[in-house]
């Protein structure tokens, strides 16, 4: 059996050799930058963080800042990232660090833990790496070591395969001129608190009943280019219907448009700070592209 403090001598002296240390998060190892960065490289990669590492912390260079920023524009940030729950739970333990430590990152464990979105695993982290705290994890990392160490026979062996469900989604496309109609969805289920457009429909056949409603003519429609946007649980086959709207857009639209508080007018030319589904985020960067042109 190896003695612990000399093995873990020589796991650190391997470090020094050989690991990373020029990662943004790794130059200013606060509570809070290491915090950060644990939520963003859950089930994301390393290259894909650092980006939006870079400009989060930018934006947000302190939990108070964080906490005081509207939702909607963390989302706006996150937006790319996947899984927004991290997000949203980012923002509320902000907002918890400011009102039940006054703005200083807590500094045992279970204080930690107690943030939303946080688990042993995170907090560990987080004290050990900021600040020097003895909290043992045992994660994949630490398995794939002690598998060497201990010259366990035979290779890691894969996963198997996930068969993922599919589903389909009609999005509705409303412009007029460089004004595109978004809604917020609810806090809570898929796309939480991200904007979208309006109504996902199930079947080209809901479409109809929707646009006669307000003014509007399926006949106008025109039916884009499908796309296929995968989550986690299930592959999203999405087929997008474009409407190009009058100046003066019906006045049954108008009003349902007025009436919707959680509604806006995307502008494509100055883009508000708003979150966005990747896949809506992909459509409205197209419409961009093809301002004043044929989109099919």
């Amino acid at each position: 059996m190896m003695q612990a403090q000399p093995f873990a001598q020589q796991v650190l002296a391997w470090y020094e050799r050989y690991g990373r240390k020029t990662l943004p998060w790794q130059q200013e190892k606060t509570p809070y930058t290491v915090w950060l960065s644990e939520i963003m490289l859950q089930q994301t990669q390393v290259t894909t963080v650092i980006p939006y590492f870079q400009r989060f912390i930018a934006r947000f260079p302190d939990v108070c800042t964080l906490a005081a920023a509207p939702l909607d524009e963390v989302l706006h940030l996150w937006t790319g990232l996947g899984y927004y729950a991290r997000a949203r739970n980012l923002h509320k333990a902000a907002q918890s660090i400011v009102e039940q430590h006054g703005g200083e990152f807590p500094t045992t464990l279970d204080a930690v833990c107690a943030l939303p979105g946080v688990g042993r695993f995170t907090a560990g982290a987080v004290l050990s790496l900021s600040l020097g705290q003895h909290h043992p994890i045992l994660d994949g990392n630490v398995k794939r070591v002690l598998a060497r160490c201990y010259a366990v026979a035979g290779w890691p062996g894969k996963k198997p395969k996930q068969t993922l469900p599919e589903k389909s989604a009609w999005f509705l496309l409303l412009q007029r001129g460089n004004d595109v109609w978004l809604q917020q969805r609810p806090a809570t289920g898929l796309w939480g608190g991200l904007f979208c457009f309006p109504q996902q429909f199930n079947t080209h056949d809901d479409v109809e009943p929707w646009l006669q409603q307000r003014g509007l003519k399926i006949t106008d429609v025109q039916q884009l280019v499908s796309f296929r946007h995968t989550l986690s649980h299930f592959h999203l086959d999405i087929v997008p219907l474009w409407l190009a709207l009058p100046t003066d857009i019906p006045h049954a639209l108008h009003h349902a448009c007025m009436e919707e508080k959680t509604g806006l007018w995307y502008n494509l030319a100055q883009p508000p700070a708003v979150g966005l589904t990747a896949p809506v985020e992909r459509l409205l960067r197209m419409l961009t592209l093809h301002s004043g042109g044929s989109l099919i």
